[in-house]
């Protein structure tokens, strides 16, 4: 009777995996020209705390655990749209000007969401590129799902928070060389 209550119970788990399985990995990658020292960029956008500042989508962020540049960090970001987003910090490089982040559970339409954030110095060393990456599903298993939780609606929408948050670094950094 035991094995066959597991075998039942196994089964009920089966679709949900096969489901997960269907929705892919989806990366989103951009990257912005900035005319300003690589330095200077990262100083806008280094602090984990900091992106009320830079990301117009956030009204407030706060660290609600440990401490900007260490990971483990992490930050609650109250979104204009009503919502809040709490968000761990997974490695951070002060001298590769870089960091990683990773969404936590949330009502917010992605699953295993991870990005990075990182400045270099442009091609000719005359200004920097700030770049912007993700990899992420979609949490609506559906084959149909409303066009902002599609795969294509998904990405449209980090694409575009990403290149008007990196719009606004360009703006602040090119303002103060």
């Amino acid at each position: 009777m035991k094995h066959r209550s597991m075998t039942w119970l196994a089964l009920m788990f089966v679709p949900l995996s096969v489901l997960a399985a269907e929705r892919p990995m989806l990366t989103v990658t951009e990257a912005m020209e900035i005319k300003a020292p690589p330095a200077e960029v990262w100083k806008i956008v280094k602090s984990f705390d900091g992106i009320a500042a830079w990301i117009p989508l956030v009204e407030k962020c706060a660290l609600v655990e440990g401490a900007n540049g260490k990971p483990g960090a992490v930050r609650a970001a109250a979104l204009r749209i009503g919502m809040l987003l709490h968000e761990e910090l997974v490695a951070y490089r002060e001298d590769d000007m870089t960091f990683s982040y990773a969404l936590l559970p949330s009502a917010f339409p992605l699953d295993d969401y991870v990005a990075t954030t990182s400045v270099r110095p442009n091609h000719d060393a005359s200004g920097s590129i700030m770049i912007w990456t993700s990899t992420f599903r979609r949490k609506n298993f559906s084959a149909n799902p409303p066009e902002a939780e599609s795969d294509a609606g998904l990405i449209k929408a980090l694409s575009g928070i990403y290149l008007e948050s990196m719009g606004v670094v360009k703006n602040m950094a090119e303002k103060n060389p």
